[in-house]
């Protein structure tokens, strides 16, 4: 027997055989930009040029995949009707916005000089990116987890598995 979550589910129309591409590409700008706060720490406690250059490095890979992952995101948000009618929707659009912006500002302002940029504007800007990511991805799990929205597939009960006696559903066998 199948089981719905709340809200009916919606399916991704940006897909790769039947697979939506949007949870293919978040993991990407998730590792990068929480690795920014990371080298910047790093940079700060060693002065390592090493450690601003990698920070750079770091974002412009974010920011890039992070692009990537917007544009499929807002492609299922305009093209699924049922996603805009979820405050955790719009809420995961603006919040994903809004660190994409903070982080995309943090990479122009170390364009020039990655060493001089990380203290205090870059540290500081990478550390509310990081919040503002985890912000993005609680309210898109919220989507996937309460809204069934993305999947757009029945949760399916698991089967019953006979236990080591020979029990469906873990029942215990009757007394007598």
């Amino acid at each position: 027997m199948a089981t719905f979550r709340p809200g009916g589910g919606a399916k991704s129309q940006i897909t790769v055989f039947g697979h939506p591409v949007h949870p293919m590409f978040i993991p990407f700008p998730i590792a990068f930009l929480s690795g920014v706060v990371v080298t910047d720490a790093a940079y700060l406690y060693l002065a390592d040029p090493f450690w601003a250059r990698m920070s750079f490095w770091l974002l412009t890979g974010g920011v890039g995949m992070g692009a990537l992952a917007a544009l499929t995101g807002l492609s299922d948000f305009t093209r699924v009707r049922v996603i805009r009618h979820h405050l955790s929707g719009w809420s995961h659009m603006l919040s994903a916005v809004v660190m994409l912006s903070f982080a995309t500002v943090n990479l122009l302002q170390r364009r020039v000089d990655p060493d001089t940029a990380v203290w205090p504007w870059g540290f500081f800007l990478s550390v509310v990116t990081a919040l503002m990511l985890a912000v993005a991805g609680w309210l898109g799990g919220k989507m996937v987890f309460e809204h069934n929205l993305g999947p757009g597939e029945p949760l399916m009960d698991a089967p019953d598995i006979p236990d080591s006696e020979g029990v469906q559903g873990g029942e215990p066998p009757e007394e007598g």
